[in-house]
């Protein structure tokens, strides 16, 4: 059977999650970004709303932090995403760490990831704040978004560096480090938007730690 070539879609190749922000930004404007829950209202994020909020994440994390490896565990949210893209950001390094992880496994993976703090979710890790490791909770997001208003983000954009640390599922043995620099995660995205164009609303579903 003949295949038939389609062309590929053309867009803008980026090599920082920086550029991408200050690109969505200008691209989609006042467009609804996430939708989510929190309680019974249903909370909406335009891209613009979003792109702030991770940038005053990164000015505390870059005033608290320099060069740490800081890991995220918890259910799908939007303090998740803020907190993910702020750390990298920020100049640190971003360590998602499987939720559905016990006690045990959590512990091997941070110290395996050299991991100095870990951002958790209280509803979902209610052991985290008992373990012995430094803590924050990712429910005190919209805090230190706040706090971030009063610093200035000194970090500098680094395609080439190390700036998220993901595990392997561990399937057919013990899980593995897999370090990427913005530089790798931008290829990956210029990849699949050259293939596919996605259209309206998007249900996430696989953990974002995936």
């Amino acid at each position: 059977m003949l295949k038939k070539n389609y062309p590929y879609y053309k867009h803008k190749k980026l090599k920082t999650f920086s550029e991408f922000l200050d690109l969505i930004v200008k691209k989609y404007a006042k467009n609804v970004a996430f939708s989510f829950h929190d309680g019974e209202e249903l909370v909406k994020k335009t891209y613009p709303e979003f792109v702030e909020d991770v940038r005053k994440l990164a000015n505390f994390f870059n005033k608290n932090y320099s060069g740490k490896h800081l890991a995220i565990c918890g259910e799908n949210s939007y303090n998740w995403l803020v907190t993910f893209m702020a750390i990298v950001l920020s100049g640190n390094v971003a360590v998602p760490i499987d939720r559905d992880a016990d006690e045990k496994l959590l512990m091997t993976l941070l110290k395996s990831a050299d991991c100095d703090t870990l951002f958790y979710s209280e509803k979902y890790l209610p052991f985290a704040k008992d373990i012995k490791f430094k803590t924050q909770k990712l429910e005190d997001t919209p805090r230190k978004i706040k706090l971030g208003q009063k610093y200035h983000n000194l970090a500098k954009p680094d395609a080439e560096r190390m700036a998220v640390i993901f595990f392997t599922s561990g399937t057919t043995g013990a899980h593995k480090c897999v370090a990427l620099s913005e530089k790798n995660i931008m290829a990956d995205i210029y990849g699949a938007s050259s293939i596919y164009q996605p259209g309206g609303a998007t249900v996430s579903i696989l953990p974002f730690h995936h």
